[in-house]
């Protein structure tokens, strides 16, 4: 009896029957090379990647012309862009970051989608590097895709954040502390070289300007006065309840700055006056918290001894201004058009190899023409590969049966790495967000996500409100950027592998298409991604997004100009610092460890069919397309991963002879346990 003869038959696609009428009819092939470039296959999404960079170059260019045009500052490099008050302000601050920390991810996703398209191993770099017993990876990013994509990506986020910041008013106050006869007496007094204590005091009993101030009770007017940056609140006068004293006039101060360096009469800490008594000898800086927790507990205010009846407040508008830098604007343009250059010029051209981007790319490759080096390796784990090269022939392998872990699919070792390198980021920032709340005396979670506030404020080089001062500390607030876009990188290479090894083990349950990154043939399929599905890519980008601007949020430049009596800023009072706020930096702490979480879950519970490791190594793939039946063009078919071993091989063959697993068209089963493979 001899062999059985298989006859496999497929229908062209509509595609390539549309083509091959164009050819006989007109000798053109016009309707596939539009297919190609605008629609299927890796090159339709290279143009889409280019021209959404070329749409992000031109609302760059757009930006930077009407801002430079309209609001650009002969005197200095920082620009206006808006005055308005600080709720606002903060909401357009807040919502500006957002977009942009959305189109980076955006631009990130479609320049590493790119690179990754051209830094595939070609099937001739594949079978040289087999020639000399080493591998390469497929549907992954290698290691020099990586490092050109995280250094562009990374300056290109960093000075998308740095570029907007806010710029926010403070006022200089006026203290005055009175008794309460201070209202009934009409006399002038004598207050030494401070004019606006003078006008206060003759304001606060001013009928016409009683609409300028507002009355307060004790508890209000300590939580007002110790709660940051004066903005909405201005001077003020302490009432007291005494009436034994010589002079309606007890105390005054001015200016009463929260800013810069410590002044003639100005102590260094902004609210001492409200806590000057609770204190005492104590060397804590006056909060919130502290002035709190002594009036809770049953005590009285005073202030220099002096019992405070309630206090009269001047209200005034709170003022911000949002505001960019024009250098790192330019800087975000430059590095937007070196990207969109780059991506065109991938778009563009037109290599004659083979790229092998994908895990179907590769099957259908070594399917067509196998590869030598190779054979009878069918049940070599990448393990073994790693460990002992693939130079020397194996001997054959017996089939387990056991059911390896994802996270032995994508590397062992890579995986722990990964999560060693998020742990570690974890730890730094958990460590700095101890020390921030050491430092801020009991009121570090009080300002909300990029808010400053007083006690939250770190200056690594003296105040300059210049660009030679703000730019360093804005870069300084967006370097935690870098480390946020390594994350994504190693994370991204993480998930890549074990998302190849579920493609591979899906070929072991069922016939399927191979996926290709070129236009589709026979019963192959299309594809819009590489190896991460948009089911894994957009949660994974979405994480990045939250991590890149909660890490804006957290830590971020502040700029606050103080300003006088007259609404003026005044030039010695005026302090560009590192604010951070613990709220975020608990916020980034909790995405963070989702996403290890999430990884080590997934890693170790979720279980693969075959005893491979890791199916990404090209070696292990092809060692996995050794064809043992006479099957015409397999790579064009459904193709299934299994024991082949016919059943006229199986009958004429003892118990314990070699078998053989392949991808094939045909009938497969289940490797047997126990049984030698080659």
């Amino acid at each position: 009896m001899g062999a059985a003869k298989y006859t496999i038959s497929h229908r062209k696609t509509l595609v390539e029957r549309l083509e091959g009428f164009e050819q006989r009819r007109f000798g053109t092939r016009l309707s596939g090379f539009l297919y190609d470039t605008f629609i299927a296959g890796w090159r339709a999404g290279l143009l889409r990647a280019f021209l959404f960079s070329l749409l992000a170059l031109v609302v760059n260019v757009a930006i930077y012309a009407w801002l430079f045009a309209t609001h650009n500052s002969a005197k200095s490099n920082n620009t206006t862009i808006m005055t308005g008050s600080c709720r606002m302000i903060r909401g357009a601050n807040t919502g500006i970051h957002v977009a942009l920390n959305a189109v980076s991810t955006m631009i990130l996703g479609a320049s590493t989608y790119a690179m990754q398209g051209m830094t595939a191993p070609t099937r001739k770099e594949v079978d040289a590097a087999h020639l000399q017993g080493r591998w390469v990876e497929i549907g992954t990013s290698s290691v020099r895709n990586l490092f050109y994509v995280r250094r562009m990506n990374t300056c290109i986020w960093g000075f998308f954040n740095a570029v907007f910041f806010t710029t926010t008013q403070a006022n200089q106050y006026a203290v005055a502390a009175v008794d309460q006869s201070y209202f009934r007496n009409t006399c002038s007094f004598d207050v030494r070289n401070a004019s606006a204590v003078v006008n206060l005091l003759q304001d606060v009993r001013d009928v016409s300007k009683s609409a300028e101030f507002v009355r307060m009770e004790p508890l209000e007017c300590m939580q007002i006065y110790t709660s940051g940056f004066m903005q909405l609140y201005g001077d003020v006068v302490v009432v007291s309840s005494r009436s034994d004293v010589d002079s309606p006039i007890i105390w005054t101060r001015y200016p009463q700055r929260s800013l810069g360096t410590p002044q003639m009469a100005t102590h260094p800490d902004p609210f001492h006056w409200v806590c000057h008594d609770l204190l005492g000898s104590d060397s804590r800086i006056c909060s919130l918290d502290i002035s709190l927790d002594y009036f809770n507990s049953g005590g009285n205010w005073t202030v220099y001894h002096n019992p405070v009846d309630y206090c009269m407040a001047r209200v005034i508008p709170d003022t911000c201004q949002l505001q960019f830098n024009e250098f790192l604007m330019l800087a975000v343009v430059i590095f937007s058009a070196i990207k969109v250059i780059i991506v065109g010029y991938l778009a563009l051209s037109r290599p004659a190899d083979r790229f092998l981007r994908t895990l179907g790319d590769a099957i259908a490759s070594f399917l067509e023409k196998e590869d030598p080096t190779t054979k009878h390796m069918c049940l070599v784990s990448s393990v073994q590969v790693r460990k002992h090269g693939f130079q020397t022939p194996f001997e054959p392998q017996a089939f387990t049966g056991r059911r390896p872990r994802w996270l032995n699919c994508a590397n062992s070792t890579e995986f722990f790495s990964t999560i060693g390198v998020s742990a570690m980021y974890i730890v730094v920032i958990s460590i700095a967000l101890f020390f921030a709340v050491d430092r801020a005396n009991g009121t570090a979670f009080s300002n909300a996500l990029g808010v400053p506030d007083i006690q939250s404020l770190s200056a690594f080089k003296r105040d300059d409100v210049g660009s030679s001062g703000i730019v360093p500390t804005l870069l300084m607030a967006n370097i935690p950027q870098v480390g946020f876009s390594i994350l994504y990188v190693v994370y991204t290479n993480l998930w890549q592998k074990m998302m190849v090894a579920q493609e591979f083990d899906g070929f072991t349950q069922a016939k399927k298409g191979l996926r290709v990154s070129v236009r589709p043939r026979g019963k192959q399929r299309a594809t819009r991604f590489f190896t991460l599905p948009a089911r894994y890519a957009l949660p994974l980008m979405t994480c990045s997004t939250a991590l890149h601007w909660l890490c804006s949020q957290s830590l971020f430049m502040v700029r606050i100009d103080g300003v006088n009596a007259h609404r003026e800023v005044d030039t010695m009072d005026r302090i560009v610092r590192l604010g951070y706020s613990a709220t975020g930096v608990v916020a980034l702490i909790g995405v963070s460890a989702g996403m290890m979480v999430v990884t080590v879950c997934v890693g170790v519970f979720r279980r693969m069919r075959t005893e491979l490791g890791e199916t990404s190594m090209s070696v292990v793939i092809s060692a996995a397309c050794h064809v043992a039946r006479n099957e015409p063009e397999p790579w064009l078919q459904e193709v299934q991963w299994g024991d082949v071993t016919s059943d006229a091989e199986d009958r004429a063959s003892t118990e314990h002879s070699v078998r053989h697993c392949a991808f094939t068209t045909l009938r497969t089963e289940v490797p047997r346990k126990e049984h030698l493979y080659r």
